[in-house]
């Protein structure tokens, strides 16, 4: 009888300890299971037509670096929007629980019209290789929201009575600066010429823009300015107001050449990628861009010259022809040509 119940004692202690190691295996599981993560941001989540969204996929794992062979992953379906521009990176960092791997893709996305816009839910595929498993994450599905376009100098959708307050100054201050502008005009000397706008934006370039700044972002959105400015006061259109979409037809409305209207239009459209997205531009597409306004600049300033020398040099002949006792006499051209005409008559 004792041996009878020691041995279903005994019988009971192994099933209670095999119970106990197979909890704690199936929590392991669950833990390496959970491992890996995989998550996807989009912002703003309501943007304006003219502005964009930063998509962030993120992939992340733990621990044993070696132990998961990551497949690639997919790129986003979209809805309504399309991609403008694309990056990625790679880190391993130390955590108290040991080392953290980072994977992460970052898209920027333009809308294409207004209404609902949406990024489907991204995958990624895994293989476990200490049990040789596949694994498969993929995210949910975001909506976004597109509407109204907004002015350029706009950071905000919201916010419209300093909007408006900023318009109403900027009124006064044009209608100010044009007053001036008459009446220095009417001070000037006949004749006196003026100033090219060209030059003083031509010395803005130079000394506001610099190449070799480690803030490329900060210098591609003041050569934006810069440029917006003159063709604001050179066309005397609002460019500074102006969507990147609105300006290649005011310009073309001023009858600009075609070639010049779509150069310009990449160079705001590129500035509009690197403000919003909030991606640091190339050296090469800073360095591009420069050269596009700089060449504009410098070719509408020759033009300038050469045709003030043309009007100079027409005004010296005109002044040439009036001075008195210079020249042929008048009349003497006829006398000249009445006596050539007798000689021949008499012959």
């Amino acid at each position: 009888m004792l041996r009878q119940t020691l041995f279903s004692a005994a019988m009971l202690f192994v099933f209670a300890i095999s119970g106990r190691s197979q909890s704690a295996l199936s929590d392991s599981s669950l833990s390496d299971h959970f491992s890996v993560t995989l998550h996807t941001t989009a912002e703003p989540r309501r943007v304006p037509l003219n502005r964009y969204v930063t998509l962030s996929i993120q992939l992340q794992w733990q621990d044993h670096l070696d132990r998961y062979t990551i497949e690639e992953i997919e790129e986003p379906v979209l809805t309504n929007l399309e991609i403008a521009g694309s990056g990625a990176s790679n880190r391993v960092t130390g955590t108290a629980g040991g080392r953290e791997s980072v994977k992460e893709m970052t898209y920027t996305l333009k809308p294409v019209s207004l209404g609902m816009a949406y990024v489907e839910g991204v995958g990624v595929t895994y293989q476990d290789a200490s049990t040789g498993e596949n694994h498969h994450l993929k995210t949910q599905r975001i909506g976004i929201e597109v509407i109204s376009p907004v002015p350029e100098g706009d950071s905000s959708s919201g916010n419209w009575i300093w909007l408006s307050a900023g318009l109403a100054a900027a009124a006064a201050g044009a209608g100010i600066f044009m007053l001036v502008r008459k009446r220095a005009a009417a001070g000037a000397q006949p004749g006196e010429p003026t100033a090219p706008p060209e030059e003083k934006y031509l010395r803005s370039l130079k000394t506001e823009v610099d190449l070799k700044s480690g803030d490329r972002r900060e210098m591609f959105a003041v050569l934006s300015r810069i440029y917006r400015r003159y063709l604001s006061e050179k066309y005397q259109i609002p460019a500074l107001e102006a969507t990147t979409a609105d300006l290649p037809r005011m310009l073309a409305d001023k009858g600009l050449d075609e070639g010049m209207i779509r150069k310009s239009e990449a160079l705001f459209h590129k500035a509009d990628i690197v403000k919003f997205s909030g991606q640091d531009a190339a050296r090469a597409e800073l360095d591009e861009a420069y050269t596009l306004v700089e060449t504009v600049l410098e070719t509408k300033l020759a033009d300038f010259r050469k045709k003030q020398l043309q009007a100079e040099m027409e005004k010296g002949r005109r002044k040439k022809r009036k001075l008195p006792g210079q020249g042929v006499p008048p009349g003497s051209q006829d006398t000249d040509f009445q006596g050539d005409r007798l000689t021949q008559e008499d012959r």
